[in-house]
Order: structure tokens, then sequence, then C-alpha cells
């Protein structure tokens, strides 16, 4: 993997309390950058509470606390601290718990508890992985990574294959001696086959057992924490707890049963692991064994051990400190620097041991059990793994024999055939020299070599890097009825206790025999399959449309046939010939409700799949039929009533099919007669009835006039015809006439109109025609021939005959009443410049036949008093009498004429003094006391007027406006505008500052602060404000120059300059400390800064020389000799004299971040 920060870089997301600085039992804050991970923490005796974060609410994670050393004497207990949240803990593993996450973070308890030592803080680690979080963790993205950057990993693995596979074609190779009982354990993943290895591990191709899934392993070492392991709690593997403490997860086993042919096993692995480097001689000491029992051997013996000992191979065991001859790293950061790197493009592990050799001595044919086994420690986090060599697993001779005959299906050869062997193949083992294979013909055997077969020579030789011969058996075709015979070859030198023999079998020669019937498929498909009798199968099939398959099967529709060639494995053929028929079963229904008229036909729909021509069986209304289709849709017609259904259809093929639907058929009848009811007035309505009877549904009706109704209502005298028809179109049609009486008539003669003159009127009505005798009434209630009345409108008088029959005469009466319009109006008021108005009778009646009569009261007229117009000299009222002449009627109107004495006094103005940058200013006015508007102006001594109320660009100086009224009176007021003051601002050149410190800074200003609209900065940042709008103080972290700019209330502004110099903020460190020292100085490591130049430090680390963290501390203050630093002492114990590297995460004043590091040398 690439170097992992855990231990020795400080992650961002992860904050470190410690207890001497923030006392016992402190809340701790874990934030997840990934998945799995260890968290490093500090705690304190007692009960922890810590939050973690960076989970997935819903999923289920695997929290697991373990003392951070080997052998560290430590108890850690875990429980769940968060409400509502399902936890679990897990049987005898107090230290792990699983739990549900509710949201983004949860919070656990941590129960700590150490044995021995005077220590403050318990140092620890928490490993969080996830149990049902999708996958789309490290090694799905490893493979997105390879195959985004084309690479093609030298290392290549599978996983999920069968234990029998593993151990018997690959670890023993070639089955060569006795194996059984072969079981597994574990994650199916997690076992599998590895190949291009020579490069890498110096095996090429082999076995692989991992904590994870093998598909993790290859290259390149990329992942931080290559795992994506499965969190499984395995119980705790007796042998391998005798290896190693710790409990046990992600177990991977593979153990069988075998019985060895010489007295000695052996096989080539090589062990690797993530743990490597960062988490050696911690508890994270994932281990693995191979560990064999059987007679000769006491228990169990773990062959996993370093050449020459008993020292098993675990990650504590083997690495760049403890045994490094055995080890090779791969990993180029961190604790391994300085150590030469194997192959970080090929293979995942951060380190692995060298090819290391399993040997034990045994007894020949006694069987064992050899278990296979691999376990992570302490948590389910960083994944180890353990190769075994293919085929290295020998513990056995050399030979195995078996007979190779023609056919696969049939453990026998057969007279006339050839490809027949005996195989004899090597076990596992060196395959560099050639091998002598010894055997003897069994002399009981029935087939007899010469007469049976031809004789077989008396040993033979399996070449130099070839693992198996083949032994040609030539049998003799002697064409006798022998039945079975057989000879048995016992071979020397077997590699099984049990397999010392091959028995050959021989058969009488049986010839092939074939039958084809010919096939009709009503499904859209037909399929021809030859009977076979006699041969040697496999048989061999040639259809004469070049197919070969034991079968042809045809979906075309028609008929084809076909010739079919049968060969056994021994060349014997036979032939037949079929014919193939494709169709589809056809389906037919019928459907329809068909109704018709009396003496024709109507029609049904009947609808087909499948192939026609289709022959249908129909009941046709009780009576049995049948006819062939053509079509479909097809047309069925039909003349009697009654229901049909259709019982069987057949393709012309043959093929029958399903029938289904139903239908019905109706003859429809119709008749009709009409009824009249004759109009009672000249050109009154009248009515025809249509009676019409029939057995459809329903009717419809179309009279003569284009009504479809059943009665004519409302029709005048004529002749009228009516046709009835059915929905079917079935019809029938009737005639009749209706008259009527001659026309009733009336008038009104004798009309008087009313007016002034003649206030009432008159009129009289005379009749004719209808039938007598007549009656008469008026709209006004009167009745008689004669009738008066007073008022204008239309009279009408209605004159009824015998049968009802009305008419009706009209005449208009005007009455003119109206009076004529008087209307007066006065041109205006008399004023201090107008002192005679003209009053007018406009709007008022007018023409030949109106006349005009006027007076006043309080008043004066000037001139004559009996025209439309008048001449008013005094205020007063004005009166006029207006005479229509032709109907008598008058009508009076009165106008007053008022003298207007409202003249403009005052003026109310808004003044704009000119303002600075030559701003000219201006005057408006905002109201007039007195006067009668609209108003207009004048500022140039009233030889202009305007009707604008306001006037600009206007240079300083006196001025006089003018107001004049809609009365020409006029009323005059000074104003005087006054030249601007210009604002001035200055400040001191430049201020020179340390970094944090701050200034005030003063400005010079020429105006009141009272004046001031504002004051800018630029740049804004590093000036504050004060609470005098002319002191600002300046606290900037880096040299600037600033521009300041004065704005006043009358928008005019000022500018000056200022540059403020910063120092650099200035933090020291000690490079030599001296703890206890007897007087106090130099005894403590503590970053050293002026007064306000950092916020906080916010990290402080020291590491030794191996990159092991031995201090962290947050959120320290610098100059703190008390809280702040780092005594020389690592778990309360005082570190020898060394030199240590330390990094810092400094918060400087401005907020921004500064990392920085260095080397301390403790001194005694």
């Amino acid at each position: 993997m690439l170097q992992r920060e855990t231990l020795l870089q400080v992650l961002g997301t992860l904050l470190l309390f410690s207890t001497a600085s923030y006392g016992q039992n402190q809340p701790q804050h874990i934030s997840l950058p990934t998945l799995p991970y260890r968290a490093p923490l500090n705690v304190s005796p007692g009960k922890t509470i810590l939050q973690v974060c960076g989970l997935v609410a819903g999923q289920t994670y695997q929290l697991i606390a373990n003392p951070a050393f080997a052998g560290q004497e430590a108890t850690l207990v875990l429980r769940s601290a968060t409400p509502g949240a399902t936890a679990q803990a897990l049987t005898g593993r107090p230290e792990a718990l699983r739990i549900r996450a509710t949201g983004e973070c949860l919070k656990v308890e941590v129960e700590a508890d150490a044995f021995t030592g005077s220590i403050t803080d318990i140092p620890m680690y928490l490993s969080v992985g996830c149990l049902d979080c999708p996958e789309t963790g490290q090694s799905r993205q490893k493979l997105v990574e390879q195959l985004a950057e084309s690479v093609a990993a030298n290392l290549v693995t599978t996983e999920g294959n069968s234990a029998k596979q593993l151990v018997t074609d690959i670890l023993i190779g070639g089955d060569c001696f006795d194996v059984k009982n072969i079981k597994n354990s574990g994650e199916s993943r997690s076992r599998g086959t590895f190949s291009q290895g020579q490069s890498t591990i110096n095996i090429s191709q082999g076995v692989v057992l991992c904590t994870g899934p093998t598909s993790i392993l290859p290259g390149p070492n990329n992942l931080p924490n290559a795992n994506s392991g499965f969190g499984v709690d395995s119980p705790n593997d007796p042998d391998i707890a005798k290896l190693t403490s710790g409990n046990q997860y992600d177990v991977s086993m593979l153990e069988f049963d075998f019985r060895p042919t010489t007295d000695m096993v052996q096989f080539d692995f090589v062990f690797g692991s993530e743990e490597y480097c960062e988490y050696v001689n911690s508890q994270y000491n994932d281990a693995f064994g191979f560990f064999i029992s059987g007679p000769g051997i006491t228990g169990t013996l773990n062959l996993a051990v370093l050449p020459g000992t008993n020292t098993p191979v675990t990650v504590n065991n083997v690495n760049h400190l403890k045994n490094q001859a055995y080890y090779r790293n791969n990993n180029n950061l961190g604790i391994c620097t300085n150590q030469p790197v194997v192959s970080l493009s090929n293979i995942q592990l951060d380190g692995f041991t060298t090819v290391l050799t399993a040997v034990a001595n045994l007894i020949p044919c006694s069987t064992y059990h050899i278990k296979l086994i691999i376990a992570d420690v302490a948590d389910a986090n960083f994944a180890s793994a353990v190769f075994l060599r293919a085929n290295s697993f020998s513990a056995g001779g050399r030979v195995l024999a078996e007979a190779v005959y023609p056919s696969p299906l049939v453990p026998a050869a057969r007279e006339g055939c050839g490809n027949s062997f005996i195989r004899f193949y090597r076990g596992a083992g060196d395959v560099s020299q050639p091998l002598t294979v010894n055997y003897i013909l069994d002399p009981n055997s029935t087939a007899k070599m010469g007469e049976d077969f031809q004789p077989l020579p008396s040993s033979i030789i399996i070449p130099a890097g070839q693992t198996e011969v083949l032994v040609p058996i030539n049998i003799i075709n002697d064409q006798l009825n022998e039945g079975a015979e057989w000879f048995r070859l016992r071979v020397e030198n077997s590699c099984s206790c049990e397999q010392q023999e091959v028995t050959f079998v021989i058969e009488d020669s049986v010839p092939v025999s074939v039958n084809l019937s010919n096939q009709l498929g009503c499904n859209g498909t037909a399929t021809l399959t030859p009977v076979v009798s006699g041969g040697l199968p496999p048989l061999s099939y040639q259809w004469s449309n070049n197919t070969n398959q034991p079968s042809l099967t045809q979906t075309s529709m028609g008929s084809a046939t076909y010739t079919v060639t049968v060969a056994d494995v021994c060349g014997l053929t036979a032939v037949a010939t079929g014919t193939v028929t494709v169709d589809v079963q056809p389906t037919a229904q019928i459907s329809g409700n068909t109704e018709f008229c009396t003496g024709a036909q109507g029609q049904l729909t009947l609808n087909f799949t499948g192939n026609g021509p289709w022959l249908v069986g129909i009941n046709a209304a009780g009576t049995p039929t049948s006819q062939t289709f053509t079509s479909s849709p097809a047309i069925f017609p039909v003349s009697q009533s009654g229901n049909y259904t259709l019982t069987s259809v057949v393709s012309q093929a043959g093929c029958s099919g399903t029938v289904s639907g139903s239908a019905t058929a109706k003859a429809i009848s119709v008749a009709v007669s009409l009824v009249p009811t004759h109009p009672k007035c000249f050109g009154g309505r009248g009515t025809l009835q249509a009676n019409a009877t029939s057995n459809a549904s329903s009717l419809t009706y179309q009279w003569s006039t284009g009504s479809p109704l059943s009665v004519l209502v409302n029709q005048p005298a004529g002749v009228y015809a009516v046709t009835v028809s059915t929905p079917q179109g079935c019809t029938a049609t009737a005639v009749a006439a209706l008259t009527e009486p001659p026309q009733l008539l009336a008038s009104i003669q004798n009309v008087v109109n009313i007016n002034c003159y003649t206030p009432t009127g008159s009129a009289a009505v005379s009749a004719q025609g209808g039938v007598p005798p007549y009656t008469y009434s008026w709209n006004n209630g009167t009745s008689g021939t004669a009738t008066t009345f007073t008022e204008s409108g239309t009279y009408t008088a209605t004159v009824t005959d015998a049968n009802g029959c009305s008419a009706v005469a009209s005449a208009a009466v005007s009455k003119d009443v109206t009076p004529p319009s008087a209307l007066v109006r006065a041109a205006g008021e008399l004023t201090c410049t107008t002192r005679e108005v003209a009053v007018s009778s406009q709007g008022s009646s007018s023409g030949s036949n109106f006349t005009y009569a006027w007076n006043t009261t309080g008043g004066r007229i000037l001139g004559p008093t009996n025209g439309p117009t008048i001449v008013a000299g005094a205020a007063g009222e004005y009166n006029l009498l207006v005479t229509n002449t032709i109907n008598g009627c008058t009508a009076t109107a009165q106008a007053v004429v008022r003298e207007n004495t409202n003249y403009p006094t005052a003026l109310q103005l808004k003044i704009t003094q000119p303002a600075c940058n030559n701003k000219p200013g201006a005057v408006q006015v905002l109201g007039v006391t007195g006067g009668v508007g609209p108003f207009v102006f004048s500022i140039n001594e009233g030889r202009d007027f305007f009707a604008q109320e306001t006037f600009s660009g206007l240079s300083p100086g006196a001025y006089n406006i003018i107001v004049q009224d809609a009365n020409g009176c006029e009323h005059e007021m000074p104003f005087l505008l006054n030249p601007p003051v210009e604002p001035e601002v200055r400040v001191v050149p430049e201020v020179n500052l340390a970094y944090g410190e701050s200034s005030q800074i003063f400005l010079e200003i020429n105006i009141p602060l009272s004046e001031i609209q504002s004051i800018t900065w630029a740049p804004p940042t590093g000036i504050t404000p004060t609470d005098r709008p002319d002191v600002f103080l300046a606290r900037p972290f880096q040299s600037s120059r600033y521009k300041v700019t004065l704005l006043n209330k009358d928008g005019c502004s000022a500018q000056a300059q200022l540059v403020i110099r910063v120092g650099d903020p200035d933090i020291y460190a000690p490079n030599v400390i001296k703890p206890g020292a007897a007087d106090g100085l130099n005894s403590t490591f503590i970053l050293f800064a002026r007064e306000g130049a950092v916020n906080t430090i916010r990290r402080l680390q020291v590491f030794d020389r191996w990159g092991n963290l031995i201090f962290s501390r947050d959120n320290v203050l610098p100059n703190d000799m008390r809280a702040g630093g780092w005594d020389g002492t690592f778990n309360g114990r005082r570190l020898n004299p060394d030199v240590f590297t330390w990094w810092a995460d400094v918060e400087l004043a401005s907020g921004e971040a500064l990392q920085l590091r260095g080397d301390v040398t403790i001194v005694d």
C-alpha cells in the first residue's frame, strides 16, 4: 500500500485529546477519513466517551478497541452510548461491538484499565469497519484505477475457487497420492489462485489464502489500507492462538487428509501483510500456520516456521527489525523509508517474506491431517495473505495410469475402433528428468495380447520436461461375438497407496442404426429427431442443410425434407430421411351482433390466427354448417334470426385449433301512420302525430320538414310526409295535409296626438275576415271600438274571432310636452384685470321656434336682454326663460357671476445650494399662498414666465422669483445661493508594525465631523473603525498600501494614502532540552512566539527516529511551559538522550494555518 499516515502524520480529521492536558475522561472525537480505519488514541483509566463521525445512517459497523503495543497489559471494554442505536456485544470479546448507525455520528463508551505501571494515559487503537456497506470500496476502486491507467498488474489472482480444485489440481497437482476430506472455512473470496508472481514474490503461481478478497492483492501498491475485509467475528483457532495473542477475525482455512507414499512432505510458501511496517510489535500481529497431525507427531506441528528454528512466521517475528534476512520490504515511506522496495507496481502488500519451505517427516501410507490457516489478529483491518507454490506439496511417488477410451461416455473400447490408449502421467515432482515406467500384464486377463490387441512394450519412458505419455492400444477386429474382454497392467512405481493397476476393457463392434419419422409441428416449430441404436457414443450428426446437432428444428412455415447421417466415434455411419412440416395452432373467433331488414342479409365477423385457409365449423341459429375462409378478418352472411357460435377450426396443414366467441342475428320490421290536428287560425299552426310499430331497439323519424321527432308540432297549413327508420336501415313512409280559415284583419283610424295645447288624445278600430262574431280590447285596458288617452306611445287594439283567433292593429300617439333646454354659464369671474363677463345660454334649445328672456337679481345687464348671450357688469344672479313656440312649453335657468379678490401673497421655496466640483444650485417652488392657479414663475425680473416649478443650473448669487396666478396677479420673493466648501483629509504616510501588532490611525479633516457622510479604506481588510469617525485601528497581517476616501453629505470627496509595513511572525523552538533540569530551565519542549502573533497551536507532535508517535497535544498556546509542552517522557517514563522529530500545526493570528517541523535533542 502507499504510505499509511495513521501513525506517522497528523490527519486533519482526527483529534487526539491528552488527559494530562484536558483531565481524565475528557470526551474524544474521531472523524473517519476512510473505511476501514484505525484511530490511535490516548485514554485515561476509567470510562471515556468516543464520538465517531463519517458514518452512513442505517449501516452496521464493527468497532474494536485494542492496546497499542504488543505485550501491553491493559483491558478495554466497548459499550454503546448512542440512544436508540441497535448494538451487539460479541460473545467473549468485550473489546468488540457491532452497532447500527442512526446518523452521521455515533457515540461509544470505552472503559480502560491498566494492570501495571503508573502511566496516566493508556495508548490504544480504535478499529472501525463497515459490515454491510455496498461494495464500492478499495477492491473495486483498485480495479477501476488499474483499468483507467491501463495498468496490467504483474500479479494476477482469482477468488472463490473450490477447495478441491485448490488442493488436488493446484497445490498437489495431478492428484498423485491419496487425498480426501477436503474442507474449507471462511469467506469464499478469501481463497483462490495466483499467477505471474515470479518477479514479485519469486513464486510464479499457486494457491493464495487472504484475510480479505484475493482481488485486492495485485498492484499497484496505492491503497492506504488494502483490505475490503469481511469483518467476520471468527472463533479463535486454538492453533493460531498459540502463535500470537489477540482475538482472530476473517479466518480463511483449507484442510484435508492425505496418505503419503514417501517419508517426507514439503511445500514452498511466502507470507505477506499490510501491517508492515508501522504495526510491527503491535497487537496487530496477523499470523498463519500449517498445522499437521498424524502418526509419529505429538499433537499438532506448525510447519510455517523459520528454517532451522521453531519460530512461527508472523508480522512480529519477521520484519525490518527482526529476522531481516527473511523480510522483503514493499513500502517506500514512513518507518520503512530506508528499506529497499521490491515491487510497488506489481503487488499491493507493504511487505512479505522470502520463499520459505515447510517440511515434515512422515510414515508412508499413513493418514495425516493438515490445516492451512491465516487470520487477522486484534481487528479485521489491514489484509494479510499466504502464497503456496503450485505443485510443491510433495508427499509421494511419481506415476499414475488410466485407460483412455474412444468415448468418454462408455468405459470400454470396441473392436474395429481406434483412439484407444493407456495414459501414464507423473504426479507432483521434478519433471526435468526422464521417467521409466515398468509394468506387467495380469495373467488372468481375458483379452489376449496378439489375439485381441497388438503386443505392448514391456516399459515406457516419460521424456524430460513432459508430464505424460499416451500408449496406443491397437485392438484386433476378429468379428467374433465374444462379449466384453479385459486386460490389466500392474504398475510397479505407482504414486498412490491404493491404486497399483490399470484395467482396459474391449467390447465387440456394434453397427449404427437410425430411424427418422416425419414430423408436424403446430406451435410454430417442428423438430426431426433421429432414433439411433448401436454405435459407440458420442455420436455425430450431419444434416443435409450442413448442421450437425442431434436434432433439426425448423421454424419457417411450410414443409421440407432432410437427410441425416449419424456416425459414432469408430467411424460407423447410418443414413435416414424425413419430412418436417411447420405450422401454428390456429384460432378462430366469431363476434358481433347483426340486425338486418326483413328480406335482406346481415354480416358477422370472424377473426383467425395461424395460416389459412381455415375450415370452420359453425352452429348457425341451431343449424350446423361449415365453410372455408381464406382471409382474416372474414365476413359470414346471415339471413335468419338466432345465435351463432363456432364449433371447430382446422388450418390448411391440418392443425386443429381453438374457437371462441358468439354472435346474434335479428330480422327487423317497421310500419307508420299519421294523425293530423288542423290550425284554427289563418297562418296558425297544426300538429301531425306519427304512430310507428317495429321490433327494432329504436326508431328514427325524418319529416319532409327535416324534423327528427315522432310528433311534428307548430306547423302551417300544407302537405307533410314522414319516413321512419331503424338502426339497420329499414324504413316506412306516410303522407297527410293541414288546412286553415280566412285571415282576420284589424285597422285603427282618427288618431289625435297629445301636446301642451291638447293634453288628451283619441282613436277608433274596425275588423274583417276570420270567424265572426268579434270582441275588441285595447292595451290601455279599455274595450269597444274607440278609446282615449293622456300619454304618448303605441296603442294596440286586439280583435278576437269565434275560434279565438286574433288580429292586432297599432297606432303611434305622440306626446310633445317636453320643455326646451335652458342652460346658463358665466364665462369667468370678475378680477383685478377682467371687469366684464359674458353670460351665455349655450347648450339651451335653439332655433327659430325658441325665444329667450333675461333678468337679474343684484346684477347689471349691459345691452339687450332677449338674445342668447348677455354681458354682466356686476356680481349677481342672472335668470333666463326659454319658450318653444310649437308646443308652448317653457324652461328657466340661472347663473351667478362672482368677483375674485384672491391674490398671491407668499411663496414656499426649497433652495439647493451649489456644491463642490462645480455643481450648480437650484430653487424649487413647493407652494403658493393665495392666488388662483395655475401659476407661472419668473427669475429674470418678470421678463419670462414659465409653468415649471424648478429652476436649476444656478450659479452662486442673489435672485428674485415672481409668481403670477391665473388672473394675472403677481408676488415677488428674493433668495440667496452661497458658494460651496471642498473637504480635505490628511494621514501619516507610513506606519511600521510587528506581526499581530495594532496601531491607531488619526485623520486630519477640514470639515465638521457631522458633515461626514462616510470614510472608506481600500483594501478594507486590516482596518477597523473606532467610536470616533476620524480615528481607526490598524492590524493587518501583511504589508499593504491603503487609500482612504472621505465623502461629505454634499457628495464631495477627498483622498489620502498610507503604507503599513508588517513584519514576519517570529516563532521559535528550542533544539535541545534537558528534562528534569534542577533549575527548571530548558526542561520542556514548547514553541515560543511574540504575544498576539499566534492564536493557538492546533497540534504539536513528537516522533522518535523510527517514526513512532511519542507525544501529541492539541490546542495549546505558545510560551506555555506548564500545559503546552513535551517534558521528554513517554508513557510516564523519561526517555534517553536522542534526536527526535517534531511537527506542529500552528494557527496564526490571521487564522492562517502554518505547518512547522524540526529536530530536538534530549541531553543529560
